[in-house]
């Protein structure tokens, strides 16, 4: 079986049970990585026609994981999938969805302080970080770090005109506050503050920071 038709516990005792060396020659692949990918958190592009089975699960990790003024509407996630240069990823554990990342186009975020105000705006050539979320059970193994480094070589990868690459930056918003971890992770990868806005979130005390990550250097 591939890691993508056998996941979690159920396959634990046949893992126990299998003899290495046949594994590997069997199936070409050390019994271990297999393993592990099966038993672990893998992350993985979702294709557009997952999105209503995965709708569900990732309602509940945005209600889980952020207040009513940070959550993304699912419509409004589900067409990251539809746009040209979008992209959403999935994050799953032996118990199910466990993490999201996704974003597209800076150009679909037109009302957004940062976004808004960005000069690269019209020039199709940054893409804009939505959402990065981990569920409470996945925190504190790296699972934030591992989305945003997936997030960031999916967005290098993806091709414009001519074959080129689309995009040369990504930007995003962090909550200061709320999301400093996720912001700690981010300068990890080059982020820096582009702009801060206050009056966001829909509280007068909600304050932002838009920052920037350059992909080609």
């Amino acid at each position: 079986l591939e890691p993508s038709e056998a996941r979690g516990d159920a396959v634990r005792d046949a893992v126990a049970a299998a003899d290495p060396e046949d594994f590997q020659a069997r199936m070409r692949l050390p019994l271990v990585r297999w393993a592990a990918d099966a038993l672990g958190t893998r992350i993985r592009r979702l294709k557009a026609g997952e999105f209503a089975s995965f709708a569900p699960a990732i309602e509940a990790l945005q209600v889980a994981s952020y207040e009513p003024a940070r959550r993304d509407s699912l419509a409004y996630l589900g067409t990251l999938l539809d746009v040209q240069g979008g992209l959403c990823l999935v994050a799953e554990d032996p118990a199910g969805l466990v993490g999201i990342a996704g974003g597209g186009p800076l150009e679909l975020w037109p009302d957004v302080d940062g976004s808004r105000q960005d000069p690269h705006r019209g020039r199709s050539d940054t893409f804009y970080s939505a959402d990065i979320t981990v569920a409470p059970r996945g925190r504190g193994h790296g699972l934030g770090v591992r989305l945003r480094a997936e997030l960031l070589k999916g967005a290098l990868q993806l091709r414009g005109e001519k074959g080129k690459a689309r995009y040369a930056f990504v930007t995003g918003r962090n909550r200061v506050g709320a999301a400093d971890a996720m912001w700690a992770i981010n300068q990890r990868f080059g982020a820096y503050v582009v702009a801060e806005y206050s009056g966001q979130y829909g509280s007068p005390d909600g304050r932002t920071r838009y920052y920037r990550i350059p992909l080609r250097r």
